[in-house]
């Protein structure tokens, strides 16, 4: 019984740290290909999606959270942001950058214009 037990501790001193790195190095290698490969491919399907190949249409599936929020102006002519298109995700994302972003610019100037509201939501939206 006391072998048994220390057999079961010794092999969970090995695999917990192997699963952990394994964890890490797998995490990192999706990060280097999306932002290195998966990124690249979302920008040329946006600017010239006749030039995409069949393969790398595949490997856009991939990427999931591919939405944006635009900039334009309302019926009144008034600046607005749209994120009808932004999954639920992505809003909450957006959400804490512009709340982060307004809350950096309120807490350097005592005093905040408009303009600087704007700049806000323009910086968080990048």
């Amino acid at each position: 019984k006391e072998w048994t037990i220390q057999w079961l501790v010794d092999a969970a001193l090995v695999i917990l740290p192997i699963m952990c790195h394994s964890h890490f190095v797998v995490f990192a290698l999706w990060s280097l290909f999306r932002n290195t490969v998966l990124k690249h491919l979302s920008v040329k399907d946006e600017l010239f999606p006749d030039r995409m190949t069949p393969f790398q249409r595949f490997l856009l599936r991939f990427e999931r959270n591919r939405n944006k929020a635009w900039f334009g102006a309302d019926a009144d002519g008034r600046a607005c942001v749209d994120t009808q298109h932004l999954n639920r995700r992505e809003q909450e994302y957006m959400f804490m950058a512009l709340h982060d972003t307004l809350y950096r610019y309120m807490d350097c100037a005592p005093l905040v214009h408009p303009s600087d509201v704007t700049a806000a939501v323009q910086q968080a939206a990048i």
